[in-house]
């Protein structure tokens, strides 16, 4: 794995005590290596650690998460026991909390290094033209506005995977940006959702509304996602921003809206479809903006908004009855 150079500190100069030069003792307490965007620019976006060992699903387990030669992994702690856990087949660890399942699919420790880590990542973007920072010709492709079913029925977890292989003649996401060039070393990519199946169903399970993103992008997206599962006042209209041509996907815009306001989305996020995994204080940070989309909070938004908005209802039922003669009423009683 490639690390970014980090200088080590300048000696502190030596000190003088009664005409006697002494050597300082070790680097003044406030010194700070110096770090150059030369330095942080070479550094390649998979630095980020992502392909380690992870604890769980069961106490005394790790399972591997990051795609890698067997033969080149680091080996297990010590005592602990080797599983193996799907990662794109949602969720398969076993705990009592869905919550705490996706949690450890789709993040890593917090590091002190994670905001230099992020911004080694976005400079290496810049440099390659790729994520948020491509600049090229794009296709965007998804489902268009579609409303949240109440209820979605269990789902054929290969459905996905089957038809984004008829469709690019690869069944995985990674071998697929590989086959492009454009995958990152030690970066798990996934068969993403625009709109995600829990909203929308089986016509989520359509070439338009999947794309490769990596693990991380599923993993901002996911939360927001849950938060409106079942929702049926909410309307998603998530895009991907495509390469032409291909089925990879460098941004993705997550958008949802009232039903009501359409047009005036109170989610709308842009997001690195080659992004690192979240830490585990991002997903909680995640958690924590989702949960004003419980249904009560976005009625009472609604309702406020109503106020001095029309709501997109409102033009059909503020429209005068139709008046019916005679003949025209018995017809519809006979209908």
């Amino acid at each position: 794995m490639t690390r970014a150079f980090v200088p080590r500190p300048a000696a502190a100069p030596a000190k003088k005590s009664g005409g006697e030069t002494r050597p300082s003792t070790g680097p003044s307490p406030l010194a700070v290596p110096a770090f150059s965007l030369a330095q942080i620019a070479i550094a390649p976006s998979h630095a980020v650690i992502q392909a380690r060992w992870m604890p769980g699903p069961g106490a005394g387990q790790v399972h591997w998460v990051g795609r890698s030669d067997e033969a080149s992994r680091p080996p297990p702690p010590d005592g602990m026991e080797v599983v193996d856990v799907p990662l794109e087949t949602g969720v398969e660890m076993g705990t009592a909390s869905g919550h705490r399942s996706m949690r450890g699919l789709y993040t890593q420790p917090d590091s002190p290094t994670a905001g230099l880590d992020m911004l080694a990542h976005a400079a290496a973007l810049a440099q390659q033209n790729r994520g948020l920072a491509y600049s090229g010709p794009t296709e965007q492709r998804g489902l268009g506005p579609q409303p949240v079913l109440a209820t979605i029925p269990h789902r054929d977890p290969g459905a996905h995977r089957t038809i984004f292989s008829q469709n690019s003649g690869y069944s995985s996401a990674t071998a697929y940006n590989n086959s492009l060039g454009l995958g990152l070393p030690g970066t798990n990519y996934q068969i993403g959702h625009g709109m995600g199946h829990g909203q929308g169903g089986a016509a989520t399970q359509d070439i338009n509304n999947l794309a490769t993103i990596s693990q991380g992008a599923n993993g901002e997206m996911i939360p927001f996602d849950n938060a409106i599962s079942g929702n049926t006042d909410v309307v998603v209209n998530t895009s991907f921003n495509m390469r032409p041509g291909t089925h990879r996907a460098e941004s993705v815009h997550q958008s949802f809206a009232h039903r009501d306001y359409p047009d005036d989305p109170f989610h709308d996020r842009m997001i690195d479809a080659d992004r690192p995994l979240p830490s585990s204080s991002e997903w909680d940070s995640f958690h924590h903006q989702a949960s004003r989309f419980a249904p009560d909070a976005l009625d009472a938004a609604a309702t406020m908004i109503s106020m001095t908005r029309p709501r997109a209802s409102d033009a059909q039922a503020q429209q005068a009855p139709r008046q019916l003669g005679r003949d025209e009423d018995e017809m519809d009683d006979r209908e």
